[in-house]
């Protein structure tokens, strides 16, 4: 989240196009972090019964994120400028990081590290937290986890697969948050409004 928000702050404040172009493509590395680790987390702290609707529910948010990001750009971009848009579209993800400082580690991240009593805390928490009690005779077992790095997806046979889906993101990312943020400053610059 502060990958995402901290550049994306950053970029209202590009001295020149290049500047912004990396500014940019950090916050887009900050948020193809945050995307899968949220998404995760969420889903493990979910009951299972109700995990689908909820993780739907989820998703759907992106759908109106979209809509308040054209609505903000819609009003911003043509009466002050990209900058000022680009700077209040940080805010809400510095707010979640100050926000997420409250989230639980995941307990079975804390399994695969070795760290028993403390994902037991903290199920035990979340069993409170749910009205339920944590039977104490529980067996917390995850296996290991073998360690990787990031360099290890650009090794077979993962290279072709990573490259990929770097290439089809990048593009998703470009056209979703291009589209949303410029069109509207393309729309009036043509004479259309949107009243």
């Amino acid at each position: 989240m502060l990958i995402d928000s901290g550049f994306g702050l950053l970029s209202a404040f590009s001295p020149n196009f290049a500047a912004l172009v990396l500014l940019r493509a950090l916050t887009g590395f900050g948020v193809g972090g945050t995307l899968p680790v949220d998404y995760a987390i969420f889903a493990e702290y979910l009951p299972r019964k109700q995990r689908g609707r909820y993780l739907v529910y989820l998703e759907a948010f992106w759908a109106l994120g979209a809509l308040v990001a054209a609505g903000l750009a819609w009003l911003i971009v043509p009466r002050v400028g990209w900058r000022p848009l680009l700077a209040i579209s940080a805010l809400p993800g510095l707010i979640v990081f100050w926000i997420r400082r409250y989230v639980p580690e995941s307990p079975r991240f804390l399994l695969v590290h070795g760290r028993e009593e403390e994902a037991r805390a903290i199920l035990r928490q979340v069993a409170r937290e749910n009205g339920a009690a944590l039977p104490e005779d529980i067996r917390l077992v995850v296996p290991p986890a073998p360690q990787v790095s990031v360099g290890d997806l650009w090794r077979q046979p993962y290279t072709r697969t990573t490259a990929l889906l770097w290439l089809i993101w990048f593009g998703i990312s470009l056209g979703y948050y291009g589209v949303f943020t410029w069109l509207p400053s393309l729309f009036v610059q043509r004479g259309m409004t949107f009243l």
